[in-house]
């Protein structure tokens, strides 16, 4: 039996309280945690947007959501996880600089609503901007 997206996304968000059925996430970073954190948030949520610099490497492929046949391979990690999640509502944006070089006066905001912020990067700067990111965007960080 074959499930669609969209059928599995309801089921999954059925689950939820009705607060939480319509909101947005932003999940900084796609690696070894972001990468699966988006999956079971798109299984669930409304919309998911995604946020990352780098590019899928073959030392990727064993702890993180990368398929594992090589089609994935210096593909964007936010293209790669679109794709990953056909059907499901993820949205990815790439970004030229790692997080710590982004800076809160310079960064625009994204054209949807988010309503909770997951930062998933690997540097204590790029937590740092992260944070940063949430304040200004009034939204809570996790």
């Amino acid at each position: 039996m074959t499930v669609d997206a969209e059928t599995l996304r309801v089921r999954q968000n059925q689950l939820l309280s009705p607060k939480l059925r319509d909101i947005g996430a932003l999940v900084f970073g796609a690696g070894m945690t972001g990468s699966w954190v988006v999956l079971g948030l798109a299984r669930m949520l409304k919309r998911v947007d995604v946020w990352d610099f780098d590019r899928v490497s073959e030392e990727n492929l064993g702890t993180q959501a990368y398929t594992a046949d090589d089609a994935d391979i210096d593909m964007l990690k936010t293209d790669a996880l679109v794709g990953i999640c056909d059907g499901l509502p993820v949205y990815g944006h790439a970004e030229p600089a790692p997080p710590e070089d982004w800076r809160v006066d310079r960064r625009h905001s994204l054209d949807t609503e988010v309503s909770v912020v997951v930062c998933c990067v690997d540097t204590i700067e790029g937590r740092r901007e992260c944070a940063e990111w949430a304040q200004a965007e009034k939204v809570p960080l996790f």
